[in-house]
């Protein structure tokens, strides 16, 4: 602090507490910026419990004093290398910060934010995965179940999201050039190189009507090739060359004369008559009749009647 007075401690202490919060203990001199009324007020509005040492008895406020000259030393070594006051200071401070600390056992850096700075040492010595890593690589294998690849190539044919002109996401047509990481790529579209995100592109199976200029290739293409020509001009065959009854034969056809084709006759065409068409009769089935048949006669049974010589009544039946 350029100036040393109430209203500039205040704002200082104003900008540590909007990075690290409010402290519960400020431990100071008595000097005129901490012994005013207005810093007493400033301290009793945030609940900060002030503490002030004994005028002439530095040594109460031990560990300040102790900080004060350990930086001093660091610096005049800095310095004494070549370093200016400011990057003499920043080096003192990342070194410090990042150094164990004999009481507690762990450094500055890791009580104040719970994790150790990186250095130009742990160049030299692998570190194993963080929680974080671990963590990204759980919620990557969890997404991955979820979702299905998408692999590209160096000059495959995509469409890609087109922003431009603040109207609604739109697609257009473009190559791919090549490849940043795992998944950011630079499309050719036109004349211009974007970049975008595998999200933001999808394969394409056509070609436009430029890239079959550049690539020389006609438009119809898979237009259907001519017909063959036929070649009437066939070699002379002569009778030396054929067998004899082929020969023959064709002497035969040659001596015959040619005899006009008979015209074939106009064929008249007859309207068709119309064909008179009487249902189908269908013969029922007749009733017979059953035959009557003549009962058999019975002959009368011989009863002690019969037997007694008494002649027997003869039944007679009505046909």
């Amino acid at each position: 602090m350029k100036h040393a007075t109430t209203e500039g401690v205040m704002e200082a202490l104003l900008t540590m507490f909007s990075r690290y919060g409010v402290c519960n203990e400020v431990v100071s001199d008595n000097g005129t910026p901490f012994t005013s009324q207005q810093f007493t007020e400033f301290c009793s509005k945030y609940g900060i419990r002030h503490t002030r040492t004994p005028p002439g008895h530095p040594q109460s406020n031990g560990q300040a004093e102790r900080y004060v000259q350990t930086v001093k030393d660091g610096l005049a070594k800095l310095m004494a290398d070549g370093h200016a006051l400011p990057d003499a200071l920043r080096q003192f401070l990342w070194r410090y910060r990042s150094a164990p600390h004999a009481t507690t056992g762990q450094s500055p850096a890791e009580l104040f934010i719970g994790r150790k700075l990186r250095s130009t040492l742990d160049l030299l010595i692998p570190v194993m995965a963080t929680t974080t890593e671990r963590n990204r690589e759980r919620y990557q294998k969890n997404f991955d179940k979820r979702t299905k690849p998408k692999e590209f190539h160096s000059g495959q044919l995509v469409l890609v999201r087109d922003y431009r002109l603040n109207r609604t996401v739109d697609w257009i047509s473009g190559k791919l050039v090549r490849r940043y990481g795992t998944k950011v790529w630079d499309v050719k579209v036109g004349d211009l190189i974007w970049r975008r995100h595998a999200n933001q592109m999808r394969p394409r199976s056509w070609l436009e009507m430029h890239e079959m200029v550049e690539a020389e290739i006609p438009p119809s293409a898979n237009a259907e090739a001519p017909p063959p020509t036929i070649d009437n001009d066939l070699p002379e065959v002569t009778s030396e060359a054929l067998p004899a009854s082929t020969a023959n034969d064709a002497e035969t056809v040659k001596t015959e004369p040619d005899q006009p084709k008979a015209q074939p006759d106009a064929v008249k065409v007859s309207q068709p008559q119309p064909v008179e068409t009487k249902p189908a009769t269908v013969n029922k089935p007749q009733a017979t009749k059953p035959k009557k048949t003549k009962p058999e006669p019975v002959e009368p049974r011989r009863t002690a009647r019969a037997n007694a010589g008494i002649a027997p009544k003869l039944l007679i039946h009505e046909q």
